[in-house]
Formats: C-alpha cells, structure tokens, sequence
C-alpha cells in the first residue's frame, strides 16, 4: 500500500451532533458517542475522536447538503447575507473547507492529522514540500503556520511544532517521490468530492456557472 495523503472535511460537533454532545469532549465517553453521531450522516472520523472525516465518505445527498448549508449560511454572499444584511463577492467571503490531509504510512497507519484551522487548500503546501531539494527547508503555510518540512536525501521530515507547553513535537519522515505522489492522488480525490459538491450547490444557488465557481473555491482549486 502507497503513502496516502487522505483529504478530509473537518465537521464541527456543534453543528453535527445532538446538543449536550458537545460536553463529552475530552471525556470517556466521547470518542464512541461522536462516531454514533457521525454515523447517522453515513460517515466516520478518520481517528477515534477526531473532527476530521474523509471526502471519500461524503457522498449522501443529505450530508453534503447540511455540510453546504453550513458554510453558505451566513457568509454574506448573494442569497445568504451576513447578519448585517450585507453580501460581497463569492470569491471574498467562501474559502476552502476547513479540514486539510491526513497522511498514512504504506502499512494504512496515519501519521499526520490536520491540525486548528488547516483547509482543503493546503494540498499546494504538501506538494511544495515534497518538491523540495536536498538540504532545502520551509515553513508550510499550513494551519497556525506550526508545520514546517526538510529535505533529507530521499525524504522529507515534516514537522508539526506544538502551540502549548507540555507537548513535543510531532515528526514523520516521509519519502519524498512517495509524497510526491501522493499529492497527485489526493487532487484528483479533490476533484472527485467537487464533482459531488456541484449539484447539490447548483440545486441552492440555482446557477450553474456560480456553483461551478463555489465549489472550486470550496475544495481549494483555481477559479478559472
């Protein structure tokens, strides 16, 4: 099994489980009532516990749906303004969802997990660092900007740095062709989840050409 870069959706308990869920986070019981939760929208995190379901599994109409009236909401955009009332262009206000890539080792261990605020358009930062030469480094413009990677021979060491004391960070090495490779995997899964996010949006904004527009900005893909 190749390295697999795994992009996934990041789903806010508090907008998909039942209220009082919320409260369990960080408890025992957490891990097994978020999957029953999760479960009711035919989906599963892709760690126990974790926020993060793959694209792969979001297929149900109903689920994309909620996941799209979720960020349209509100976002001030023509046919749902902001709570002034106001909207702006799609392109100023809709970004890439929240969620990022999981990265699994060849034997389907994950190794990686996005971390707070990484999105779908940070595939650009994994194929950067997967590009780069031996003895190159970087900062990848990913979540807080706490991912950084190196070039070491063949591989890459990706390093997630962490934002509180008390933790250490988190590093996996990775060959780079593998990695390489891999970004190339996850677009077309990208384009893939697109392709299932362009009905449901056509069918909520009733215009083929924006919806076209929205879900590239949704996945992280260049608007044409």
């Amino acid at each position: 099994m190749p390295l697999t870069l795994l992009p996934t959706v990041e789903l806010d308990p508090s907008n998909w489980a039942k209220p009082g869920c919320v409260e369990l986070i960080g408890t025992a019981q957490w891990d097994e009532r978020w999957e029953q939760e999760l479960s009711l929208w035919h989906v599963k995190p892709v760690a126990a516990g974790a926020w993060h379901v793959a694209t792969e599994l979001l297929d149900s109409e109903d689920t994309l749906t909620r996941l799209l009236m979720f960020e349209l909401q509100g976002r001030g955009v023509q046919g749902f303004p902001d709570r002034d009332g106001e909207v702006a262009p799609d392109e100023e206000r809709v970004a890439a969802l929240a969620g990022g890539y999981a990265l699994f080792d060849a034997a389907g261990h994950m190794v990686a997990l996005p971390s707070c605020c990484c999105d779908l358009g940070d595939l650009g930062a994994w194929r950067r660092a997967a590009s780069l030469v031996d003895g190159e480094g970087l900062v990848l413009e990913i979540g807080h900007g706490n991912w950084s990677a190196h070039r070491e021979g063949p591989g890459v060491v990706v390093t997630e740095s962490p934002e509180m004391k008390g933790f250490k960070p988190v590093t996996t090495l990775a060959a780079a062709d593998e990695l390489l490779a891999a970004t190339h995997v996850a677009e077309r899964a990208l384009e893939a989840f697109r392709l299932r996010l362009f009905p449901i949006l056509h069918r909520l904004v009733e215009d083929g050409a924006r919806a076209e527009r929205l879900s590239l900005l949704m996945v992280g893909l260049p608007v044409t």
